[in-house]
């Protein structure tokens, strides 16, 4: 499920599970302010001791099943505190134990003269781990922590991200990143879209002509992340998206998925069908932890398709009634696999009732409602559908349109937005209690951007996320949850990438919720150094969007950017990527100012403007340039094209595009895109 264009209904969709049965606990109380967590535990019993950790060697005891993840919490402690975690058998400063008489992944952290940690499993283990390293304060003795147990567990298991990378090719540190927020904020599930029109990037060995050449991933990387998400409590769930969203296969195997301009698989065809279940088990092999598969089937196009005579005959030789029942049963044929294989289906909210008369959807299948255009959420679960929310407003994030963490965090999972007024959730859509049980899951989607795009967008919006998912009946203070996001986001962006870039010369130099990459924009120069909070870090760049090698530039001077410049940086230690950092710098020599726009102050869009009678466009330059052109069409200006005026004014629907250019006639800066409409 995903975005054409700016235009297009988007599918944001949330994976699904369990709900637990479980009362509704309000959230403690915390008026001195030191339990740093997010999301807020359940059970606090906080006493007024403190823990100082100066002169403590930190020593664990681990039971026999989480010595793997020993590196995981070495990793951890020395980005946050330099500091060495060694094993032991007994008198440990902290002790993890499975304790069978907790459940799901619930656990209980203690923190006395020792540290106990006790959990369902060990990724209820991981959970109090992490807890424990959000409530750890700095101090000049070497940090200290607040005496207190507490008690704590999630109310709904599918808590879960979806990253897009098959519209935009993510690296691989890029993904590991994100599985290290999903991790930090106690986020189970990381959905990975991984084939779209513009690209197949899983690694499948059945068809070696079908992932796209230079953006795909290797079994090694993709099996290298499973085993890091595994690791650290999260679970990668596979999708594959079919029959829609499927030109990259058509691309590559037309003889046998359909030819590229039918827009969606052959779904009449018997050796489409098995092929895709052949795909689908090869996904399923490499992405073993997760009890779910994704199928997609969103947004099927089915124009084409209809008129082939072979479309008539299959629908003939089934006994169908039209060609939308082959499309359900690509549906159903493909649940009844993932079950064979011992999975649970997921797939977006993409039919209408319970399907068909001849083709009924099972309502095993967990539904995730995201758009409200094929059938809005209440529908679902009077059609007898579990579903999980995926809801465009306010959990969807796209280049163009994102909402903040505050109205995310003033949101709830049984509340359905939509910033177009032909959505049904237009108008909200908002649940009661007695349907509130069949939404078991709550999901954040990121789509269609480029690892640029994506930490900065991602790292915001998951907090509130967490807090909904973890206890979606929690009372909700926006202000002390603010306070406490501040002080777990300073150690978790230590934990991604613990340097600092200092740069000269920004227009703006603070980050802006709603639009991206603000805090980057520059109108000349741009000078840029960098400084390891660790030592003994070797840090190497390199400016053409590939991820740094060790044996790439190494940083030892300030750096002078003059043009737009996509930087990475990587942190090495004998040879190893330690961390890690990606950033687009943006030189924007002019600003725009559009007057007329209609903008509604919930939903902005970055790039886009709708406007009823005339817009008109101003340019300021922030510095001298030696020419500024524009095109209407879509394509990029050129020295050819026409001047763009100081003002200048449009009364129909278009792209514009405005573009410096310098006195060499190369262009100057980035260029500036946007979609104008017209509406009524």
């Amino acid at each position: 499920m995903m975005l054409s264009n700016l235009f297009s209904f988007s599918l944001l969709l949330v994976s699904a599970l369990h709900l637990w049965a479980i009362p509704a606990v309000a959230q403690p109380q915390d008026p001195g302010g030191r339990i740093t967590i997010v999301p807020l535990p359940k059970e606090i019993s906080e006493v007024n001791g403190v823990l100082q950790l100066a002169g403590m060697a930190m020593t664990v005891a681990l039971p026999d099943s989480l010595n793997d993840r020993l590196p995981v919490l070495q990793h951890d402690a020395y980005q946050l505190h330099q500091r060495a975690v060694h094993p032991v058998n007994s008198d440990a400063l902290i002790t993890f134990t499975i304790d069978k008489g907790l459940t799901g992944d619930g656990y209980v952290l203690t923190i006395g003269e020792r540290i106990t940690i006790n959990g369902a499993n060990g990724d209820a283990l991981m959970h109090g781990w992490t807890s424990l390293l959000q409530l750890i304060r700095e101090s000049d003795g070497g940090g200290e922590l607040p005496q207190c147990t507490i008690r704590d567990w999630p109310s709904l298991d599918y808590r879960g991200v979806l990253l897009d990378v098959a519209r935009e090719f993510q690296s691989v540190p890029s993904v590991k990143q994100v599985i290290d927020i999903c991790r930090w904020y106690k986020i189970k599930y990381l959905q990975l879209h991984l084939n779209d029109d513009q690209l197949f990037v899983f690694p499948t060995t059945a068809f070696p002509d079908m992932p796209t050449p230079g953006k795909n991933y290797s079994l090694a990387e993709m099996k290298e992340l499973v085993e890091y998400a595994r690791l650290r409590g999260v679970v990668i769930v596979p999708e594959f998206d079919a029959p829609g969203h499927t030109g990259s296969l058509r691309r590559a195997y037309p003889e046998l998925f359909g030819a590229e301009e039918l827009r969606m698989l052959d779904v009449a065809n018997p050796e489409t069908m098995e092929a895709c279940k052949t795909l689908i088990g090869e996904m399923m092999d490499v992405f073993y932890t997760s009890p779910y598969f994704h199928i997609g089937a969103d947004e099927v196009f089915m124009g084409e398709f209809k008129k082939r005579p072979a479309t008539a005959k299959a629908v003939k030789a089934h006994g169908f009634d039209e060609p939308h029942d082959l499309y359900l049963n690509y549906i159903v044929e493909m649940h009844r696999y993932v079950k064979s294989r011992g999975k649970k289906t997921l797939m977006w909210e993409s039919f209408q009732g319970n399907g068909s008369e001849k083709v009924k959807i099972p309502t095993d299948i967990l539904v995730f409602a995201w758009e409200t255009m094929y059938q809005r959420p209440d529908d679902l679960i009077k059609n007898g559908y579990t579903i999980l929310n995926a809801s465009w407003k306010p959990i969807y994030i796209t280049p163009s349109l994102r909402w903040t963490t505050e109205q995310i965090y003033r949101w709830n999972i049984w509340r359905w937005e939509h910033f177009l007024n032909i959505a049904p959730a237009w108008e909200p859509i908002q649940f009661g209690p007695e349907d509130q049980q069949k939404v078991v899951g709550v999901q954040l989607c990121a789509w269609e951007m480029t690892e640029e795009m994506n930490i900065p967008a991602i790292l915001p919006r998951v907090p509130p996320l967490s807090e909904h998912g973890w206890d979606p009946h929690g009372t909700r203070d926006y202000d002390a949850f603010s306070k406490r996001m501040t002080s777990t986001t300073s150690k978790l962006e230590q934990l991604l990438f613990p340097a600092e870039i200092h740069k000269a010369g920004l227009t703006y130099g603070r980050a802006h919720e709603r639009f991206y990459n603000r805090e980057n924009y520059f109108t000349d120069t741009l000078t840029l150094t960098i400084s390891s909070r660790l030592p003994g870090m070797d840090i190497r760049y390199t400016t053409n969007g590939e991820v740094p090698l060790p044996n790439d530039r190494k940083w030892d001077r300030p750096l002078h950017i003059t043009n737009t410049t996509t930087l990475r940086v990587g942190l090495y230690k004998a040879g190893q990527l330690v961390s890690y950092k990606s950033e687009v710098l943006e030189k924007r020599p002019i600003t725009i100012h559009l007057s007329g726009a209609h903008v509604d102050p919930e939903s902005p869009r970055d790039g886009s403007a709708d406007f009823r009678e005339s817009l008109r466009v101003s340019v300021k330059p922030l510095r001298a340039v030696h020419a500024i052109k524009y095109t209407w069409n879509g394509e990029k200006p050129t020295m050819a094209s026409p001047d763009f005026k100081a003002e200048m004014t449009f009364n129909e629907s278009g792209f514009l595009h405005i573009q410096c250019f310098d006195v060499a006639g190369y262009p100057d800066g980035s260029g500036y895109m946007y979609t104008l409409k017209k509406i009524k």
